[in-house]
């Protein structure tokens, strides 16, 4: 299927990952990607990762509170989040993910979006542990939103926060995990092909290069060099003028998933002396919903004992 992408940020990160997905919108596109809900798209063309009655709902206040209402969406500090797919008639696999927005190292510095996370396939019970979830997905599809979707989720598996569009940390998690292209994901959208299926024996996670002076000046334009070998496994975003990079890797337990990324960041660095990256990427994680498939992939709890 011929599908244009509309955004700044990451038309490298999701076309370089994809079959046929294209920059920007021409004659022969039969539907669009944008980043976030508040680019409609043309009238004519299925358009992925936004709907006017979202797109209205999320500027008015009043509306949003109704929503939230409706759909139990109650206050509160998410955990961890979902991330998935919907489409007209059925939700793709989701995925549970924990991310960090610090720059540094420990979880400290300055919070400059999505640094780095960790992610687990959810099975089938995610639905039951989340009693509001199947609600809240089937309002969504009544709304017309066809797209990417991240919930947020308390620790007392209550939903929290439900974010529209494109969300990068949750698109290179769940790519790492996906049984099929990432390009299924969006057919599936708009009603071409299946629900993606992730690889529930498995644990994906990614972290962020980046190269001086970012990120504290963002307007000189500094990109990530990498050999062939190491760049299928980069996922590259703007942030700014400077071009940025994720490295991301799966594996079958979070020992082998942080060696396969710290390969690709120790490939990198043969070609940036002055990379820069944090190094506790898979490290103490707190899951809600896969919390003990979390202990079983090899992870450990917050302030327990770090092995290996």
């Amino acid at each position: 299927m011929r599908i244009g992408y509309a955004g700044s940020s990451s038309y490298r990160a999701v076309i370089e990952h994809t079959k046929t997905l294209t920059l920007g919108i021409n004659e022969d596109s039969e539907a669009v990607i944008v980043e976030s809900v508040d680019m409609l798209g043309p009238p004519d063309l299925p358009v992925i990762n936004s709907c006017p009655a979202v797109a209205a709902m999320e500027k008015i206040p009043e509306s949003k509170e109704q929503f939230n209402r409706l759909y139990n969406i109650k206050p509160g500090y998410a955990k961890s989040y979902l991330y998935g797919f919907v489409g007209s008639t059925d939700t793709s696999d989701l995925l549970e993910l924990t991310y960090s927005t610090r720059f540094l190292t420990g979880g400290i510095g300055s919070q400059i979006g999505f640094v780095q996370g960790t992610g687990i396939a959810c099975d089938s019970d995610v639905h039951m542990a989340i009693p509001a979830l199947p609600v809240l997905l089937e309002g969504i599809r009544e709304l017309g939103y066809r797209g990417e979707i991240t919930i947020g989720i308390t620790p007392s598996f209550d939903i929290c926060d439900v974010m529209f569009g494109h969300f990068i940390g949750g698109f290179i998690l769940y790519n790492e995990l996906a049984r099929s292209s990432i390009q299924d994901s969006y057919e599936f959208c708009v009603d071409v092909g299946e629900a993606t299926r992730l690889h529930s024996k498995g644990i994906s996670v990614c972290t962020l290069l980046s190269y001086p002076p970012f990120p504290h000046d963002t307007t000189i334009g500094t990109s990530i060099k990498a050999p062939s070998a190491a760049d299928k496994h980069l996922y590259r975003v703007n942030r700014g003028a400077c071009e940025v990079a994720y490295s991301a890797a799966w594996g079958q337990d979070i020992f082998e998933a942080k060696r396969l990324c710290r390969k690709t960041i120790e490939n990198c660095a043969a070609y940036n002396k002055d990379i820069q990256h944090r190094i506790d990427y898979g490290y103490e994680q707190e899951f809600v919903v896969n919390h003990e498939r979390w202990l079983s992939f090899g992870g450990t709890e917050k302030g327990a004992k770090k092995s290996r």
